[in-house]
C-alpha cells in the first residue's frame, strides 16, 4: 500500500462512522472526539510530507520526461539531417547517372552517324561503279550494234546474244551486286558471306 493511501485510510479510521473519502465533510472531522488538535496536527504534518513526497516524485518524473524528450528531439534532428544528407547524395547520384546516360547517348549517336556516313560513301561508290559499268556496256552495245550494221552477213539475233554473253562474262558482277538487310562490318570478306 502506498504512503498516500495509508494516510487516507488513517484519517478515515480516525473520523469513524464508516466515512469514505468522497463523503467526508469538515463537520465530521471536528465532531469526532478522537480527532484532537494534536491528532489533526499530526495528520496535517503527514499530509504535508505526503504532498511534498508526491511533488518531488512528480518533479523527478518531469525532469526525466524532459531529458527523454530532449534526447528524442536531438535524435529526431539528427535523423532529419541524415535523411537530408542521403537525399542530397541521392540527387547528386541521379544527376551523375543522367549525365552518364547522356554521354552514352552522344557516343551512340556519333557512332550511328559514322556508320551512316560509311553507308553513304559505300552507296555513292556502288552507284558510281554501276554508272561506269552501264556507260561502258552502253558503249559496248552501241559498238556491237554498229558493228552488226556494218557486217550484213551475221544475223541480228546472233549478234545481240553474243554481245550480251560477252558483256556478262567480262563484267565483274560482285561490284554491282547489293544485298539489302545484311549487316556490314569493317574489313569483311563479302564473298565468304554471300556464298
Amino acid at each position: 500500500m502506498s504512503e498516500p493511501q495509508k494516510w487516507i485510510d488513517g484519517v478515515l479510521e480516525a473520523t469513524g462512522s464508516g466515512a469514505t473519502l468522497e463523503s467526508i465533510t469538515p463537520q465530521q472531522l471536528t465532531k469526532n472526539s478522537k480527532l484532537t488538535r494534536d491528532v489533526m496536527a499530526r495528520f496535517l504534518c503527514q499530509a504535508l510530507n505526503v504532498v511534498s513526497s508526491q511533488i518531488r516524485t512528480l518533479q523527478e518524473f518531469e525532469s526525466e520526461y524532459e531529458k527523454e524528450m530532449c534526447q528524442a528531439l536531438d535524435t529526431s534532428k539528427q535523423l532529419i539531417e541524415e535523411a537530408e544528407t542521403v537525399k542530397a547524395k541521392s540527387a547528386v547520384e541521379v544527376v551523375d547517372l543522367q549525365r552518364e546516360v547522356l554521354d552514352l547517348q552522344r557516343e551512340l549517336l556519333s557512332e550511328k552517324n559514322r556508320q551512316i556516313d560509311e553507308l553513304k560513301a559505300s552507296v555513292v561508290e556502288s552507284v558510281k561503279s554501276v554508272g561506269d559499268t552501264v556507260k561502258a556496256e552502253i558503249k559496248s552495245y552501241s559498238g556491237a550494234v554498229q558493228h552488226e550494221q556494218s557486217s550484213k552477213t551475221q544475223r541480228k539475233s546472233v549478234n545481240l546474244n553474243t554481245v550480251v554473253k560477252k558483256v556478262v562474262e567480262e563484267q565483274d558482277r560482285s561490284r554491282s551486286f547489293m544485298v539489302f538487310g545484311m549487316t556490314e562490318e569493317k574489313d569483311e570478306k563479302l564473298q565468304n558471306k554471300i556464298e
